[in-house]
């Protein structure tokens, strides 16, 4: 099964999925944004919440949550991501 980048976007003017966008295009790769506008974070924050091992302060598992359910509603069961990479070589300074 080929890739999908789904990067998510929160529509704010910082925003980076245009740019994931246009490069995902021009590798020729299937590609979705995920928007979670600050209505559907308040529907499904408490699932999210529920969903966690433990307690965390990172806001990142919420895109990450919205990354895996996407990627599990296109029928993938496994995915593999780059998140906590730098915490092998000792992470940041």
């Amino acid at each position: 099964m080929e890739g999908r980048p789904e990067p998510v976007s929160f529509g704010r003017p910082d925003d980076e999925s245009g740019a994931a966008e246009r490069l995902a295009r021009e590798l020729g790769m299937n590609h979705r944004t995920i928007l979670l506008t600050q209505d559907r974070l308040a529907s499904e924050f408490d699932d999210w919440l529920a969903a966690l091992d433990y307690p965390s302060d990172n806001p990142t598992w919420i895109a990450s949550a919205a990354i895996a359910r996407a990627t599990r509603e296109d029928g993938i069961k496994v995915l593999l991501s780059g998140d906590g990479g730098d915490e092998l070589f000792g992470g940041y300074d």
